[in-house]
C-alpha cells in the first residue's frame, strides 16, 4: 500500500507516492539527495525532511508509527498545496530565528 507525501520547493508542491513504510533510501530518493537526510521537524501528524544537497526540495510526511505498533504504516499526508507550503516556511523561518539567537 502506498501513501502520499509532499515535495515542496519555494514555487511548487508536488504529491508524491511512496511506499507506506519508506526507508531512509526511500526518503533520500524522493529528495534526490545524495547527502545526508535531515529531519527538520516532527509537528502534528507531519514531520519535515531536507537533504543537505537538496536545498531547494522539502519533502511533508505524515509521522511515522511506534516502534511496536502495528501496522507499520505513516500517516498519508493529506495536507494540501498552501497548507505544506505555509508548513515548510513556518519551520524553515523557526529554524531560522532559533539559529540567529
Amino acid at each position: 500500500m502506498a501513501i502520499e507525501a509532499k515535495i515542496v520547493t519555494k514555487n511548487s508542491v508536488k504529491t508524491i507516492n511512496l511506499p507506506d513504510d519508506p526507508s531512509d533510501r526511500d526518503l533520500m530518493d524522493a529528495l534526490n539527495c545524495e547527502g545526508d537526510l535531515v529531519h527538520r521537524a516532527d509537528i502534528g501528524n507531519w514531520e519535515v525532511w531536507k537533504g543537505t544537497d537538496s536545498s531547494d526540495r522539502t519533502l511533508v510526511i505524515g509521522t511515522s508509527p511506534y516502534i511496536g505498533q502495528l501496522p507499520k504504516q505513516r500517516k498519508t499526508c493529506t495536507l494540501n498545496e498552501i497548507q505544506a507550503q505555509n508548513l515548510v516556511s513556518s519551520v524553515d523561518q523557526l529554524l531560522a530565528d532559533l539559529a540567529s539567537k
